[in-house]
């Protein structure tokens, strides 16, 4: 009984993280559809590589508040980034389980989806830093930190469609 109640405390705290972060994300989404077209992905592929980033902010911040993993498992991570893509209108219901469970079969250590996701991480933990840094304002560097800086990294964009076409996903289509 002890173990469930710990287990709904660090469920809350970090469901309350991940939607302010997504919040944001999905602000800056919105000003950024010019950004997403400029990354030459087709519909699929681009999914791919934002549901990778995706999932490392909502693994980062899963971590913040277990970061052993003993309340919030991988699969419940998995889970979460799922239902917050359909939460936000990011991936459609009938499209979230494919996109993801795409990125999670492609995911391996240093391979461009790994670094992707790692964009997401690192995005993540510049919004957990706005948080706690009361000296700046705090909207404006939510807001940098979620900037969806990935979208501009042409190497990445590059390394990501050249590892989609050796797996046999076309990155235009």
């Amino acid at each position: 009984m002890f173990g469930f109640g710990k287990r709904k405390k660090v469920l809350k705290m970090t469901i309350g993280l991940i939607n302010g972060a997504m919040g944001t994300y999905m602000i800056m989404r919105a000003l950024s559809a010019h950004r997403m077209e400029k990354t030459g992905l087709g519909d699929l592929p681009l999914m791919l590589f934002e549901g990778s980033h995706i999932l490392g902010i909502v693994d980062l911040l899963a971590h913040v508040h277990d970061p052993d993993e003993k309340y919030i498992s991988a699969g419940d991570i998995l889970k979460t980034a799922e239902s917050v893509c359909v939460s936000y209108e990011i991936f459609s219901e009938k499209d979230v389980e494919g996109v993801f469970g795409g990125v999670s079969t492609m995911l391996s250590e240093g391979n461009p989806v790994h670094s992707t996701m790692f964009t997401g991480a690192k995005d993540a933990q510049k919004f957990m830093s706005s948080l706690l840094n009361e000296e700046e304002d705090g909207a404006s560097a939510m807001s940098r930190a979620m900037s969806l800086d990935y979208l501009d990294d042409d190497e990445l964009i590059q390394q990501f469609k050249e590892f989609l076409s050796e797996s046999g996903i076309d990155p235009n289509k």
